[in-house]
């Protein structure tokens, strides 16, 4: 009785009509009685299409205008205010190619390694705990011997977007004759101008730097001025002028003794 009762149920607006099969050759223009189906505009990209935290799709992005080779700081608040102790300078560096052409000019000197902390030193690489540690242990034997490391010793190299009122002292000083001229393995050479003693005295404020090279000396130098609670030590470092003379990146070429290149390959 309840199978021949649903069997015989009819809709308040007619029989209740089964979908039609669907297929090449079977469409139907729609009848009288048909409904119009809506179909729903999407006005955002599903969620499997977007990164958590976003509202952007992750599609294809713009290209950049800036070479891929070409080391180029993010985009930099103008909220943190210049540090005048964050860099004191010792020297004015010019790198020249084998044309004569200037590669790179900068201030070479002591870095502040709080300056990760202040939010003023930028970094960009992941660390290896095994290379920080031995970078601790090299900072203890200088310190044990009484080492103070001087500032063309492996210095850290970063890259300002702006140098601010360094360009003063960097035009002041480079306006001379170089104290010293040293040959590259490019043909090209490096100009060395000592910095007026006013410019150590009071350095100029600098702001934000991007860290291109020297990550690990750096958190090395870090954590052995928590761990002593005291101020770190300065760290020797090379801030170039990234504006007018960007950084680029050139493949690196290293020798691994006893590489078997059938099995690297393959790997």
């Amino acid at each position: 009785m309840g199978a021949a009762n649903r069997r015989g149920r009819t809709n308040r607006s007619g029989p209740v009509r089964r979908p039609a099969a669907s297929g090449p050759g079977t469409e139907r223009p729609p009848g009288p009685g048909d409904r119009p189906i809506p179909i729903p505009i999407r006005t955002e990209p599903p969620a499997s299409v977007r990164r958590p935290g976003t509202t952007r799709p992750s599609g294809p992005r713009k290209r950049s205008s800036v070479p891929s080779d070409v080391l180029s700081p993010p985009a930099l608040t103008s909220a943190i205010v210049p540090r005048s102790d964050l860099l004191i300078p010792s020297h004015v560096v010019e790198r020249r190619d084998a044309t004569g052409r200037v590669a790179q000019r900068g201030v070479l000197g002591t870095l502040d390694v709080r300056g990760t902390d202040s939010g003023h030193v930028l970094r960009h690489q992941r660390i290896a705990e095994e290379e920080v540690e031995r970078q601790s242990r090299l900072l203890s034997a200088r310190r044990d011997a009484g080492d103070e490391p001087s500032p063309a010793s492996d210095p850290l190299l970063l890259a300002a977007p702006d140098l601010g009122t360094f360009r003063e002292c960097i035009e002041l000083t480079s306006a001379g004759a170089p104290d010293a001229v040293l040959p590259t393995p490019d043909a090209g050479e490096v100009l060395l101008w000592s910095c007026d003693r006013r410019w150590s005295a009071a350095p100029p404020p600098l702001g934000p730097v991007l860290l291109a090279d020297g990550h690990h000396r750096l958190e090395a130098a870090r954590r052995m001025g928590r761990a002593r609670g005291r101020a770190p030590e300065r760290l020797p470092a090379l801030v170039v002028d990234h504006r007018n003379h960007p950084l680029t990146l050139a493949a690196t070429h290293r020798v691994i003794p006893g590489l078997d290149p059938h099995r690297a390959v393959g790997t």
